[in-house]
């Protein structure tokens, strides 16, 4: 950003109604909002307190009276936006935009507001765009296009992708020592078609690897993900790392693989070569758009038998080192937050 914007920031900050469940996606870009001088209002499921937001509230756990929802209690839950702006205080708040990332929680509204209203679409498995919204954002081009085909350009798209987590920000990746794990893979095993690679090919690495680090789980699968009692089905390992563990499992591993949809990288693509591991991933368009390059800052497979061979026999501590190098200086969620900004700027 440069000293102008800096500069508008301070005189003129836009107040964000910001909606979206309590995760690092969302938590980030909070923190680059609030670290530019604008002022947040966040609400969603498990929102919580960060400093400097000027307010925030859980929506799943409304008093009794206050009612926004239209009765569904789990699954994709419908709100009335206008009912969530009355609470917050109506119109004379005097909201300059509407930031909504993906969550359980869907506008019902059928007229658009005389707020922008920006959607993030990350959530792909059944994807849903309010009726409201304005613009739309998603974390890859074949995400974009699968949804203007299906809203027929009823909305204005940019790409957004993801990025490497504040916490692996600045880790020593410890090219000088030995790392221990050959080949890990930490995360969940959807029984979605589109993830039966991740479910057909992890068992058998397990097996044929020698000390091959696997944690992986089943995650809820539609109404469970809303039952307080609900556990996950663990598969392998601990089946989820915190974000610690995980951190430590990438710093102490040669490669990290990883299986994306045809939808192009996500979070796993960043992470794995942010701690130093060599990133193995499946090839799609998006990847070389993003700048994944074979050979140069990771290495595609498409079989088990390429995944063997290039563990077996390709670890390159200068293309980690490369690798490493590229996610920290130009793939944070400080470089993905600069693109929204303008994005801001250009709207209000």
């Amino acid at each position: 950003m440069n000293d102008q914007q800096q500069e508008k920031l301070q005189v003129d900050p836009y107040r964000i109604l910001l909606i979206g469940w309590n995760s690092t996606h969302v938590r980030a870009y909070i923190q680059e909002l609030i670290g530019a001088g604008h002022k947040v209002f966040w609400c969603g499921h498990q929102a919580h307190e960060i400093k400097g937001l000027v307010g925030w509230f859980d929506m799943e756990k409304l008093p009794a009276a206050a009612s926004i929802h239209d009765g569904n209690s789990v699954g994709y839950r419908p709100f009335k936006v206008e009912s969530l702006l009355d609470m917050l205080g109506g119109w004379k708040m005097a909201w300059d935009v509407i930031l909504h990332f993906d969550d359980w929680n869907i506008p019902s509204d059928f007229h658009k507001l005389h707020i922008p209203y920006i959607y993030y679409c990350s959530e792909l498995f059944f994807p849903v765009v309010p009726g409201i919204a304005d613009y739309v954002l998603t974390p890859s081009y074949a995400a974009m296009e699968l949804l203007m085909k299906k809203y027929k350009n009823k909305y204005k798209f940019a790409v957004l992708p993801w990025a490497i987590r504040y916490e692996m920000l600045g880790q020593s990746p410890h090219f000088e020592k030995e790392r221990d794990i050959p080949c890990s893979f930490a995360g969940k095993v959807h029984a979605y078609k589109f993830y039966e690679q991740r479910q057909q090919m992890l068992p058998a690495l397990a097996d044929l690897i020698p000390g091959f680090e696997g944690h992986w789980y089943r995650p809820a699968e539609g109404l469970e993900a809303f039952d307080p009692g609900f556990k996950f089905k663990v598969e392998r390992g601990k089946g989820q790392l915190d974000g610690l563990e995980y951190t430590n499992l990438l710093l102490n591993s040669k490669f990290g693989i990883n299986f994306p949809t045809l939808l192009g990288p996500n979070f796993r693509d960043y992470e794995v070569p942010g701690c130093g591991a060599i990133l193995l991933t499946l090839e799609t368009q998006d990847h070389h758009l993003a700048g994944f390059e074979d050979g140069v800052n990771c290495y595609y497979f498409k079989t088990v038998e390429d995944v063997l061979e290039i563990v077996n026999e390709r670890y390159d501590k200068d293309l980690a080192v490369r690798a490493w190098e590229w996610i920290q200086q130009e793939n944070t969620y400080h470089d993905r937050y600069l693109v929204l900004q303008e994005m801001l700027d250009n709207i209000l």
